[in-house]
């Protein structure tokens, strides 16, 4: 049964000691069948080897555990009150999260935060933070440009679902092969992009835990030098925007997100992700992927290569597998061996007769 499989393990991962290392089960590994929903676990892993096959400049990169923002809503949920309550208590829930990057945050490229909420994954990319960002116009005014929308402060305020339908779309990107230029961006600009496969997820409810997150940070390092205004202004829906991906591919079903998830993840982290200034008459920067291969589109990949996608996986998975019995056998081994060793050097004195 599967309460019996969650208690055996079935690997660690990164194998090595890391502090953050995943515990898998072999209950884990039922859930890469097809049909099923990915866990925390599978998320979690899967994130760890696409960044320890990257080949980007990693010091400009963070990949948060799934449990970072579900953490935030948890406690954002047990407050009763107005809005800035909830993203005070969701904030002060993951203070610590970051502690072991400090300022440094605020130099990198960009931040993954995987998604889950209501049995779905998405994922949020916040790039640039650290960025001046660009100069907006008059707070809650919309601007249209090739289907992009900006989602002012007082839209913020709604957290339903349906609001969902008047998200930033950005379904007209160019479609025209991207040159590698991974490590020197031409445009920088702060924004949180939003991956979903379903689109179901509420674009303002995350980018507003997401920009509070930021806000705080920021104040923590840079406070002493910046009024108080200035962070407010800063950290604003016109100047850290949220732009809800359109243009990508979409789920038929309702279980494979979560490997849509990690295939958005791993595309980002193999070759990297920019921007483009923003068109003629619009106000927001266009998201691109870097390096060779094709943009961001409907057609970046299918549902038969997800599918695909989870037998990768659970080959992965059986190879780590037998690694770490090996290493648990060799382990055992050399303990007997070591107890043995022991034994022999014990020197058994005889009393007189």
């Amino acid at each position: 049964t599967r309460s019996k499989k969650e208690a055996i393990i079935a690997f660690i991962y990164p194998p090595k000691g890391c502090v953050d290392a995943v515990e898998m089960t072999l209950a884990d590994k039922d859930r890469l069948s097809d049909g099923e929903f990915l866990n925390d676990n599978l998320i979690n892993c899967m994130l760890k080897r696409s960044l320890e096959q990257s080949e980007l400049n990693l010091q400009k990169v963070h990949v948060f555990s799934s449990y970072f923002f579900t953490k935030m809503i948890q406690s954002a949920g047990k407050i009763r009150g107005a809005s800035i309550s909830k993203q005070n208590a969701a904030v002060s829930a993951v203070r610590r999260w970051t502690k072991h990057l400090g300022p440094k945050l605020f130099d990198l490229d960009f931040l993954l935060v995987p998604i889950n909420e209501y049995l779905h994954w998405s994922l949020a990319v916040i790039m640039y933070p650290g960025a001046s960002p660009l100069s907006m116009t008059t707070e809650g005014e919309r601007y249209q440009n090739n289907e992009i929308d900006l989602v002012s402060d007082d839209e913020e305020e709604h957290n339903t679902a349906e609001e969902d339908d008047d998200a930033t779309d950005v379904s007209a990107l160019p479609s025209k092969a991207i040159e590698n230029t991974i490590t020197q961006p031409t445009f920088k600009s702060p924004c949180i992009l939003m991956l979903d496969s379903l689109r179901c997820h509420n674009v303002r409810k995350v980018s507003t835990y997401l920009r509070a997150f930021l806000k705080a940070e920021y104040k923590k390092h840079f406070g002493a030098s910046e009024s108080e205004g200035s962070i407010e202004e800063r950290f604003s829906s016109d100047n850290i925007p949220i732009i809800a991906m359109d243009d990508i591919p979409k789920q038929s079903n309702g279980y494979d997100c979560g490997v849509y998830l990690l295939e958005f993840a791993s595309r980002i982290l193999e070759r990297g992700l920019g921007l483009d200034p923003p068109n003629l008459g619009s106000v927001l920067p266009i998201p691109k992927l870097l390096g060779d291969g094709p943009p961001f589109s409907r057609s970046l990949f299918n549902q038969n290569y997800i599918r695909g996608k989870r037998a990768e996986f659970k080959q992965f998975f059986n190879e780590q597998s037998r690694l770490y019995k090996e290493e648990q056998s060799s382990s055992t081994k050399r303990a007997r061996t070591s107890s043995d060793s022991d034994s022999d050097d014990v020197v058994v004195l005889s009393g007189p007769p």
